[in-house]
């Protein structure tokens, strides 16, 4: 066992039981795959145990594109998200099911506190930093209000090109519609959260520099 730490993400859906969801949680298996082609996660993420899913990451950078890429493609659901930042005691294998170490536990005792605490994200790591609990809490708070599919694509879309004129073409929308929507729905202030939390998560948990 080497003292590289990983991320692990431990995720599952919030209200599976209901019937109404059952069109959206069908696609949860070709979503995830979707998903582990576009963004090449270390070890892909594969669903266990009903309707929760784990994969494995090696940087905090791109965290968070992994939760919107979900929570865009299958909305309305909404996901229970575990971070667990420690070693791993096996070989870098095809699943993380049979793999072992201490970042799969912490992922485990996250989500369950996430359930406890009835948050969407919830951090552990053997290494306590101020602050981050905070940032994902704000972040929760954000995206809990987002009731509707068009805020997420807006979201998305920003994000990628970082232009409300791109966003307000891509959309045929006014400028001023797009702007009222970020401001309404606090994306900039999720981007910035997104931001710092990655930063730490790099910089702190992982020794690595900030890209």
């Amino acid at each position: 066992m080497n003292n590289k730490k990983y991320i692990c993400l431990n995720g599952d859906v919030i209200g599976s039981n209901f019937s109404k969801y059952s069109e959206y949680l069908n696609k949860l298996p070709d979503i995830l795959k979707q998903m582990n082609k576009e963004l090449n996660p270390l070890v892909p993420f594969q669903m266990f145990a009903g309707d929760e899913f784990q994969g494995l990451l090696q940087t905090g950078q791109n965290i968070f594109k992994y939760i919107d890429f979900l929570e865009y493609h299958l909305f309305p659901l909404r996901f229970r998200i575990g971070i667990g930042i420690g070693l791993i005691s096996t070989e870098i294998k095809s699943s993380t099911q049979t793999m072992r170490g201490s970042a799969f536990v912490l992922a485990r005792k996250a989500i369950e506190l996430a359930r406890k605490n009835k948050s969407l994200y919830y951090l552990e790591s053997d290494q306590k930093l101020n602050g981050i609990g905070t940032i994902l809490n704000l972040m929760g708070f954000i995206k809990k209000r987002w009731t509707e599919k068009v805020v997420f694509r807006r979201y998305m879309l920003y994000n990628h090109y970082q232009s409300i004129v791109r966003v307000a073409e891509k959309e045929k929308v006014s400028k001023e519609a797009v702007n009222k929507m970020i401001r309404n729905y606090g994306i900039r202030e999720l981007q910035q959260a997104i931001d710092n939390i990655q930063k730490m998560i790099n910089k702190v948990y992982l020794d690595k520099s900030t890209l």
